[in-house]
Parts: C-alpha cells; structure tokens; sequence
C-alpha cells in the first residue's frame, strides 16, 4: 500500500474504521506502509475524518458515554507538544478526583485504542461492558447501573466542563 498524503491516509482511515479495523491495527499497517507516521499525526487524521462526517459520530464515545474526541487529555495527546495547557488541566482534573498523574505523563489515544489513562485503563464500565460484549454502557439492559449514575453525578456533570473541550 503506498499512502502518501494526507488526503489518502484520511481515506484509508475512514475506510478501516468503517470496516471495523480498530485504531491500534490502522496505525500498525500506516505506519508499517509510510515509515515511523507519529501517533499525534496519526490521531490528528482521526479527528479530521470524524469532523469531516466520513466515520460514525459515536465512534470515539467510551464505554460510559464520554466522546473521547472532545477529551482534553486525547486532544492533548493528539496535538502533541502543543498541548502542555491542556494537560495541566487534565492532571488538575485527575488529582481531583484520586489519581496523582503528571501533567507531561498525560496520554492518551482514547478508551478503544489500548494506550489510555491509567485511570481510564482500570475503569469498571469499560471492563463490565467488554465482558457482557457491549460498545456501551447504553446497550445494557441494567442502564444506567447505580454505579454509573453514581459517577456521573459526583465526576462527570460537575468535572466535564474541565475536562471536555467545547
């Protein structure tokens, strides 16, 4: 495969994800076909493809619901060393909420990508929803769990406008 511009890596991209490559497999092979592609570049061309419509709106929502391409610690992963701002707010964020993370340790690729928080990589509804086969917590028939209500009330509703880029 020779993908050599932007235009045919976003095609390539949409039509993986479309097909139900996951993103970790999408990277190997572009990056196995066009040399050392960085992932910031690589999620940059994630971003765009969902922006331009070309892959499902939901495609980048964890299991609990939060759209990972608004997450300030992903955005902050994908612009790379652009984002030292950004992940001074999401260490804030984490140290709130229990989990003493660096600001320059803040990475990451998004909850189905395998390289994420490591609060985000322990989450009990991403491993209660892989276990029942789920893509969402949304699709269970207990929706929404005591536990997950639980968490959203105390973190997500007062924490997102901090956490969530608009």
């Amino acid at each position: 495969m020779d993908l050599r511009n932007y235009h045919e890596i976003g095609g390539f991209i949409a039509e993986s994800i479309n097909k139900g490559m996951p993103l970790p497999d999408i990277y190997a092979v572009l990056n196995k076909s066009n040399g050392a592609i960085r992932k910031p570049a690589f999620y940059q061309a994630v971003l765009a493809v969902l922006e331009a419509g070309r892959i499902p709106n939901d495609y980048m929502v964890c299991m609990c619901g939060i759209d990972c391409s608004r997450c300030r610690a992903f955005r902050a992963t994908a612009e790379g060393d652009g984002g030292g701002e950004a992940r001074e707010v999401v260490a804030g964020y984490y140290k709130e909420i229990g989990h003493d993370i660096a600001a320059e340790d803040i990475r990451c690729f998004g909850c189905r990508s395998g390289e994420m928080m490591p609060g985000c990589a322990e989450c009990p509804y991403l491993k209660c929803g892989k276990s029942k086969g789920l893509k969402r917590c949304a699709e269970c028939g207990e929706y929404p769990c005591e536990s997950l209500r639980w968490y959203t009330e105390k973190y997500i509703k007062p924490g997102m406008g901090k956490f969530i880029k608009e």
